[in-house]
């Protein structure tokens, strides 16, 4: 029978230096606690998702039928590949051809920009296109209508009239297209009663 020997404890306080093992040891931890800390990061639920808990709670588990909380007025960014820039393009003016701008939002590429009035049940939808997009036609799920409502768009340059319904906007989003570069489109809706 042979016997085998004991390896060397990982933490053998009556030594001072550390073996190899040991160090092995220490780093794997390390490398496991420094990946466990990148994915667990704290998250602070915010007061409107614990009121729409509430509300899911509820509706499933006590039957009460409720109807959907009222939009705020906002001005959302639907779509954008940067950071969106008040009053500045990266510190300097905004240029838009050959005319500056110090007011407004500088947005990247095809971007969109919701202006949503809720309780006119009315809103605006900007989409702009930049020099060098090469998409001229982008579609943009909304948000914040009444999936049940259906809405009338009017696009502000063409004078085209669209009726869409709200499920359909919500679900599979709004095209619009913007032939020009750079350009933009502007659609004002209308909430139909």
């Amino acid at each position: 029978m042979s016997q085998r020997t004991a390896s060397p404890p990982l933490f053998d306080t009556a030594r001072k230096a550390a073996s190899p093992r040991r160090l092995r040891f220490l780093a794997c931890v390390a490398a496991f606690v420094g990946a466990l800390a990148h994915h667990c990061q704290a998250v602070t639920v915010q007061p409107d998702e614990r009121d729409e808990a509430a509300r899911w709670v509820a509706v499933k588990f006590q039957g009460i039928q409720q109807s959907p909380p009222a939009q705020a007025p906002a001005l959302v960014v639907l779509a954008n590949h940067d950071p969106v820039q008040k009053n500045a393009r990266s510190g300097r003016p905004m240029r838009i051809v050959n005319s500056e701008f110090t007011r407004g939002l500088y947005c990247h590429a095809f971007s969109q920009v919701l202006v949503r009035l809720p309780e006119k049940g009315e809103g605006l939808v900007q989409a702009f296109r930049r020099a060098e997009s090469f998409y001229e036609v982008a579609r943009f799920k909304l948000r914040g209508l009444d999936p049940d409502a259906r809405y009338v768009f009017n696009n502000l340059d063409s004078g085209e009239s669209h009726t869409l319904n709200g499920r359909e906007l919500l679900d599979q989003g709004l095209a619009v297209s913007v032939p020009e570069q750079p350009g933009d489109a502007v659609l004002t809706y209308t909430k139909v009663k």
